[in-house]
């Protein structure tokens, strides 16, 4: 669980940089986080703005811009800039260790799930001994009771569990699903409630393009788009990948932009065909003229949907375009709703850190049962825990760090393993090594499978 902890980070002390052991890291000392860096305790942003992906910790899709003395948390990944930040607390007072404490904490308190041939072998010594001792009374020979307990040698009962188990988990691998236990693949089958992650595991976890819209009449969108693309293909920003998946098969070759420059915090900007053009967030255009930036403001209030992330594209100083971005649902989602109603799954439940609108808008889309948004780690354990109480049996599917004290706590915890976290996945009892969690759906369906199978071997 602490592999996916910063070892160390760069302290800024009068003047110089020195790289630190994070457990050394005291409150007030200023910290210099890098491109790509985790961040290694809580603090505030002291300079520049920071681009923070906070998906695995707080369920939150698009990435956060953090201003000067906003709050930035342990775990959490810098893809902007370079910025500087002000510990606030001590690596074990953090929000990833606490995170940590709570999985170790679920993992002792849960309880240990009872194999299938040890329920049988309950009722099976007591039944053989009693039909034994009939034997013996109608015939008076002690061979009978010999007999009878030769011939009731419990051997097959002993393997006709295992070979079941270890064919199911076979197939299950067969479809890219990793059962780490024959418990697991016994209970999932027994499931009466799914409780689901949403970001990262309903919705795809990073941002999508949705749409472009047009501002102005005297261009037309395959050209602004194209215009788009080729500045963007020269940045590795997860929305300039966005952008190009949008426009993927349109065009078949891209203009290199000249002058290329990385706007720091948010956005790009070059020239194609000596046209100067700038793509980026609203915080971009902060200091060119007043004009522009009512363009904007209005262009915002016009387009802007709550859980979308909007981007603007100027050309020679004027407002051409509005790029929409948003955390799009997977395929198949609804499919996989209604054949779990039919595998016996009585309850559907969405657990989310994202807000409350966003998380009705996804769940009427996947047709959920029940949904409960703006969740804190601890909070998704507690829905864990009263589903777990009212109906035994519960699965909980998630990916990010934010989902392991939950997946630890459910009777099966499973793992979107493609993309998810090392701790998500270390704390699960099933992972799926492909990004997709319609196969939540095909593993109850094996379980079960399995399960019959088993007691016709018993």
């Amino acid at each position: 669980m602490t592999k996916r902890y910063p070892k160390s980070t760069i302290r800024k002390h009068d003047g110089k940089l020195d790289e630190i052991n994070v457990a050394d890291v005291k409150p007030g000392e200023i910290l210099v986080i890098r491109t790509g860096d985790l961040i290694p305790v809580d603090g505030i942003v002291k300079k520049d703005l920071a681009e923070i992906d906070e998906s695995s910790l707080t369920g939150e899709a698009l990435i956060r811009t953090k201003k000067l003395d906003e709050s930035v948390f342990s775990g959490t990944v810098n893809v902007g800039k370079p910025f500087e930040m002000e510990a606030k607390k001590t690596s074990k007072e953090s929000q990833y260790a606490k995170i940590v404490e709570m999985v170790r904490k679920a993992q002792q308190e849960k309880a240990p799930l009872q194999r299938l041939a040890d329920r049988y072998a309950v009722w099976f010594t007591p039944i053989v001994i009693i039909i034994s001792l009939l034997g013996w009374a109608i015939t008076q020979n002690t061979a009978t009771i010999l007999a009878v307990l030769v011939v009731a040698t419990p051997c097959p009962l002993i393997f006709a569990t295992p070979a079941a188990i270890i064919s199911g988990i076979n197939r299950s691998a067969k479809n890219n699903i990793v059962v780490k236990t024959g418990s697991a693949m016994e209970q999932i089958g027994k499931t009466k409630a799914v409780l689901f992650d949403k970001t990262g595991t309903i919705t795809f976890g990073s941002p999508r393009l949705e749409e472009v819209k047009l501002v102005r009449d005297n261009i037309d969108f395959d050209t602004l788009l194209y215009k788009i693309c080729c500045v963007e293909q020269m940045s590795s920003h997860p929305t300039a990948r966005s952008i190009l998946d949008f426009a993927r098969g349109k065009f078949d070759i891209l203009t290199i932009p000249e002058q290329f420059h990385e706007v720091p915090g948010a956005g790009v900007e070059g020239y194609i065909d000596t046209q100067h053009i700038v793509i980026g967030s609203e915080n971009v255009f902060a200091e060119i003229n007043p004009k522009l930036r009512e363009e904007i403001k209005n262009a915002k209030s016009q387009f802007y949907s709550s859980g979308k992330m909007l981007a603007f594209v100027t050309i020679n100083g004027n407002l051409y375009g509005v790029l929409i971005f948003g955390d799009l649902v997977r395929p198949g989602i609804s499919f996989m709703m209604d054949k779990l109603k039919k595998l016996g799954i009585m309850q559907t439940i969405l657990l989310t850190g994202d807000n409350y609108e966003n998380a009705n808008n996804i769940a009427r889309k996947i047709h959920i049962n029940k949904f409960h948004a703006d969740l804190f780690p601890e909070q998704k354990v507690e829905f864990v825990k009263k589903a777990r109480d009212e109906f035994g049996n519960v699965a909980m599917i998630g990916d990010g760090i934010n989902d392991a004290p939950a997946l630890a706590t459910a009777t099966v915890g499973i793992a979107m393993g493609a993309r998810g976290t090392a701790i998500s996945a270390e704390t699960s009892d099933i992972v799926f090594l492909v990004d997709d969690v319609t196969r939540v759906a095909d593993i109850v369906d094996i379980s079960q499978r399995t399960v019959r199978i088993a007691k016709q071997g018993i």
